[in-house]
This record gives C-alpha cells, sequence and structure tokens, in this order.
C-alpha cells in the first residue's frame, strides 16, 4: 500500500513543479528587447518634437503626385528635413526604425500565459455578451485617435461569453490568458464605420477582470 502511494505521489510531482504561472506584464513587453530604444525626437524640445512629428507625417502621407492642393505642405517638408537633419533627425531613417519597431513581435511571449491591462474594444456584441474583442492600450485607441501600432494590440478570444456593456470601453481591464505572436487585422467598428485594424497579438482569454491599482 505503502508502495503504491509512494508511486501516485512521484507521478504527480512533475505536474505540480511544472504547473506554468501567469506573467505579468506591460505593453512595452509586447516589443522586442533590441527595439525598445529612445527616439531621437524625444529628445527635442516639446517645440522641435511638434515639428519633427509633423514633418515625419507629411513624409509618410503625402502622394508621391503633388497636386496644388499639397504642394504648400511639400515644400514645408523639402524645406524642414535638412535643418532636422543638422539637429541629428533623420526623417526617412526614423521613420524606416519606427515601421520594424512597430511591426516586430516579441516571441519570448509567444505562448506564455500573461496577464495585462488595457482596454476593451469589442468586435462583435451579442445582447450584452461578447466573446472577441480587441485590448488596447489607452482609452480611446482606435476610436477617438488613430490605432496603436500592431504589436501594441492584442486580439482576445475568449471561449465564454463576457459581460460587456458599451461604456465599459472607458474602463480599464486586466485579462489573463494565453499569449500567441500572431500578425493579422481585424474588422472594428469606428465613429465614422469599420475599418481594418492591424494586430500583433492573439490571446486565448482565461479572465477578464476590473482594473485594481498595485
Amino acid at each position: 500500500m505503502k508502495t503504491l502511494l509512494c508511486t501516485i505521489l512521484l507521478c504527480c510531482l512533475p505536474v505540480l513543479s511544472f504547473a506554468e504561472e501567469i506573467q505579468d506584464i506591460e505593453w512595452k513587453d509586447l516589443i522586442p528587447a533590441q527595439y525598445q530604444t529612445v527616439d531621437p525626437v524625444a529628445a527635442l524640445s516639446q517645440e522641435e518634437q511638434d515639428e519633427a512629428e509633423w514633418i515625419i507625417y507629411l513624409r509618410m502621407n503625402l502622394p508621391k503626385v503633388i497636386t496644388d492642393r499639397e504642394q504648400e505642405f511639400y515644400d514645408e517638408m523639402v524645406a524642414t528635413m535638412p535643418k532636422l537633419k543638422e539637429k541629428g533627425i533623420d526623417v526617412d531613417k526614423i521613420i524606416a526604425e519606427r515601421q520594424v519597431r512597430e511591426t516586430s513581435l516579441n516571441m519570448e511571449l509567444n505562448g506564455k500565459r500573461v496577464r495585462l491591462d488595457g482596454y476593451l474594444l469589442p468586435l462583435e456584441l451579442t445582447g450584452k455578451e461578447i466573446r472577441e474583442f480587441l485590448l488596447v492600450p489607452y482609452v480611446g485607441a482606435c476610436i477617438h485617435v488613430p490605432p496603436p501600432p500592431p504589436n501594441q494590440i492584442v486580439h482576445g478570444v475568449s471561449a465564454k461569453p463576457i459581460k460587456y456593456k458599451m461604456n465599459d470601453m472607458f474602463k480599464p481591464i486586466t485579462v489573463t490568458g494565453r499569449l500567441t505572436a500572431k500578425s493579422g487585422s481585424k474588422n472594428l467598428f469606428l465613429g465614422d464605420g469599420t475599418g481594418n485594424v492591424d494586430i500583433g497579438y492573439v490571446m486565448e482569454v482565461e479572465a477578464v477582470e476590473e482594473y485594481t491599482q498595485q
């Protein structure tokens, strides 16, 4: 009898020893460590930052073929870029670095059980319940302000329905589940219609709880 009990205990020990812990993470942890560098724009004064970000925006969004309507903005961009470069701000280099940083995924978290705070945006709403949502780092993301980078958006999928009211999107929550590093896009209802939002992670949701200050 003692031998049988010892055998049972020994069989159980590996299971107990290797029980997977939940890792508390922050949004910056979703960015690979090698890309968690300080943006050179951050070293500028607030006025200079505003100017640099405006020129970066123009560089990324002005069409290749400039019309009379865009000519003034194009001239401003062309005149300002050399001045910024003298201050160590290479606009094209910053854009390229940001694109890599914002789309790169932290594979060290792939398959891990994690706990992350954020704000919930429902992807589909059945009555007062949801099963799929986007988890974003700040209130109003994708709704009142542009979406965060793909590696700062998590697509949550829950096997069990989650109680939800529309005002809940303005309340911080804590989500626990298994994270998968997987790029994709989801269709989200926006204030002016629907649109595709690029995502970097998917989470198999285990729990959604109200956020409590630690």
